[in-house]
């Protein structure tokens, strides 16, 4: 009888943890899906229809400056226009005001990824760039069973 109960107390266990580790959310597997995942969030900040976010989308321009190569694919498929700081200076040069994002921090570790994108304002005054941080977004992740799961908290600043 002992050994029965022994027995069906494992099998329960062993049923239990199949369903916990099979109903688990699917999270986010690498550091390119966290950085592009960040960057969905920040371009659904705004209450906007699909079709407006898809508009803003043309006109969204981020720098590659801090950012993995290997994460520009998957941002290149949101419509963002990619430029590296030297051809965001040239812009500002021909084209005068305009925002940029930039990935200010990018910090991954076993069990922790804390990712910032800044808006940046720039403008060119007596032939001098000048460059103004504008606002933020600060996004941290959990890792769990091999996946990355998102903080239901985040930190959102404007100046």
């Amino acid at each position: 009888m002992k050994k029965r109960l022994i027995l069906l107390s494992a099998l329960i266990i062993v049923i239990m943890s199949t369903a916990l580790i099979l109903s688990r959310p699917k999270g986010l597997t690498s550091k390119e899906s966290l950085v592009k995942r960040v960057m969905e969030i920040q371009l659904t900040i705004g209450e906007v229809t699909d079709n407006e976010a898809s508009e803003l989308r043309k006109n969204i321009i981020l720098t590659s400056e801090k950012l993995d190569p290997s994460c520009i694919p998957g941002l290149e498929a949101l419509g963002i226009t990619i430029l590296s700081p030297s051809e965001i200076e040239q812009k500002t040069k021909e084209e005068g005001n305009f925002k940029f994002l930039v990935f200010n921090d990018i910090t991954i570790d076993e069990k922790e990824a804390i990712i910032t994108l800044n808006t940046i304002y720039t403008r060119q005054e007596d032939k001098k760039i000048v460059y103004k941080d504008f606002s933020g977004l600060t996004i941290r992740f959990h890792k769990y069973f091999g996946r990355w799961f998102e903080d239901p908290s985040r930190e959102i600043y404007c100046i």
